[in-house]
């Protein structure tokens, strides 16, 4: 298969790569959000719009840089570019999310009951992402843009082609798939709800990735869609706010 000369013609992995995706991708990430909570507020537009851009750079430039120009992978290898891609990929992930959306909501509630005993970490997270919970159509098509399209192709670059394929070279198949959904899980510590409906979408993309070709464009549709949905879903219910 082409997919395997692409893959034998990459440098092997070692157990150091790991730590060094995690602090090149999730610690800037991490560190610049650090440093952005001292100078602006979560929920002001400037500070949502640097948060999602600080997100896609971190994570697309590990990949890039740690990942494509060590050899580690290649954009080839994960299905990226040129893109592997099947015209019913799209009603697959539609379906996908109309299964798991409700039960990643549901988890996302129990988690926070149980966990915190409410629900204000989901509270402040919707605010971070919808101006303090102000609906402007501005501010819904630029979240739709950068939450619904270009946050889950620098998400599934990472998780998925980076981090996913580093277990996927030392792990049977269902191992890999938990442990990567765990760090994926964990990247959305900020809420404890939306951590574990995280884990849940993890690792379906996990195997959407390795049951597909290895192409990631798959994982990507359902994230896409799962996160469109979503933050429709958020600002439907502020514009229909009264007042």
């Amino acid at each position: 298969m082409q997919t395997d000369s692409l893959t034998t013609s990459l440098k092997p992995t070692r157990w150091f790569d790991l730590p060094l995706y995690l602090l090149g991708g999730l610690g800037v990430l991490i560190l610049a959000s650090l440093l952005l909570s001292q100078v602006s507020a979560p929920g002001d537009p400037l500070d949502t719009a640097l948060r999602f851009i600080f997100n896609a750079l971190s994570l697309i430039g590990c990949v890039a840089l740690l990942g494509v120009r060590r050899g580690k992978i290649s954009w080839q290898s994960i299905g990226f570019w040129p893109a592997r891609w099947k015209p019913g990929w799209i009603l697959t992930a539609a379906l996908l999310t109309a299964v798991f959306l409700p039960v990643r909501g549901i988890l996302g509630v129990v988690a926070s009951l149980l966990m915190e005993g409410g629900f204000e970490s989901l509270s402040l997270r919707a605010d971070a992402f919808t101006a303090s919970g102000a609906f402007t159509w501005g501010n819904f098509a630029f979240t739709l843009l950068m939450g619904g399209l270009v946050i889950p192709v620098a998400e599934e670059l990472y998780f998925r082609g980076l981090i996913h394929s580093w277990f996927r070279d030392r792990l049977p198949f269902w191992p890999a798939v938990i442990l990567s959904g765990l760090l994926f899980g964990l990247a959305h510590f900020d809420s404890l709800g939306v951590a574990a409906a995280s884990f849940v979408m993890g690792m379906v993309n996990a195997v959407a990735f390795e049951k597909n070709n290895n192409s990631i464009w798959l994982p990507i549709a359902i994230h896409a869609i799962n996160n469109s949905f979503a933050l429709a879903l958020v600002n439907l219910v502020l514009l229909l706010q009264p007042g």
